[in-house]
């Protein structure tokens, strides 16, 4: 399989590529790990830890019956990828949460463009959201705040690392934080989605051959008549990878799709059979086909 490729990366080094709802000023956004004089911090790095800035939480209320306060990343298209996983690196003040009022952490995702809007009462707590990924709570008082998906294990100063199997249908990220006093603390330190691009089937790279030569962005490349015949050939390559493919015969696929790919890597040796517009996205579809066949070429 090929190697997962980091699709989205926020170490939260400034305050871009995330927006804020229902926080109280001065008690949300970025900060040194050693935290600031309104957003005091015992923190400490953990395994994917980043030097410089993290991201904190407190006081995330303005009256008892306000929302959840949220902080929402947008996300890059997902859909062109598959095993999508999703990690994030987290820690909280120690000891001092209570069930008995709003205290948790979510982490939520969306398919829609509007972050969600969580309703919070104390001695209530908050109302299930659509979309949850984890949710960490309390169990007694006091106590830590705890994964729902991993539980028992629970938030302390040092950042641990949380994954998840997340969907390419995702759109927005959004970490809600609901508590009752400013000493509880929540520290983001990183949010990162990995995954996998989706590769193109040899019928892709066949419909695309076609459509480019129909569109002209994809001609044959040679001396007078011979381009013509090269373009005829270098088609034949790939409507003869199809049929190996079809019968399972993958080895001979493999070799079939490394001699087309030769003829449109832009290299001088073997000389391209084709030359237009079209050409690079030619030759990395076909290179994705092979790796996603395991070829042993790579």
């Amino acid at each position: 399989m090929a190697k997962a490729e980091m699709i989205l990366f926020e170490d939260f080094e400034d305050s871009s590529g995330f927006t804020l709802a229902g926080c109280v000023p001065l008690y949300w956004g970025t900060a040194p790990l050693d935290g600031t004089t309104s957003i005091p911090s015992q923190f400490q790095q953990g395994n994917s830890s980043q030097d410089g800035n993290i991201f904190y939480g407190s006081l995330a209320k303005e009256n008892s019956l306000s929302p959840a306060a949220t902080m929402t990343i947008v996300l890059p298209d997902l859909s062109g990828y598959t095993n999508l996983e999703l990690n994030v690196a987290l820690a909280a003040a120690e000891g001092i949460w209570e069930p008995t009022h709003r205290d948790s952490l979510r982490i939520i995702g969306g398919t829609t463009t509007s972050p969600p809007y969580i309703e919070c009462y104390m001695g209530y707590g908050c109302r299930p959201v659509t979309g949850a990924i984890d949710i960490f709570l309390p169990s007694s008082y006091p106590d830590n705040i705890r994964s729902d998906v991993y539980y028992p294990i629970a938030l302390g100063h040092q950042f641990q690392d949380f994954n998840y199997t997340i969907d390419s249908n995702l759109k927005l990220l959004t970490f809600a934080f609901a508590s009752s006093a400013g000493v509880e603390v929540i520290g983001i330190d990183s949010v990162r989605i990995t995954g996998n691009a989706i590769a193109p089937t040899i019928e892709d790279v066949l419909d695309f051959f076609n459509e480019s030569i129909a569109d002209g962005t994809l001609e044959g490349y040679g001396p007078g008549k011979s381009a013509n015949n090269r373009l005829n050939a270098f088609g034949n390559m790939l409507y003869a990878a199809y049929n190996m493919i079809a019968d399972e015969d993958y080895e001979a696929a493999c070799d079939q799709l490394m001699d087309a790919y030769k003829k449109c890597d832009g290299m001088n040796n073997p000389p391209d059979f084709v030359i237009g517009e079209s050409v690079p996205e030619l030759a990395d579809m076909i290179d994705e086909l092979m790796i996603s066949l395991e070829c042993e070429y790579f």
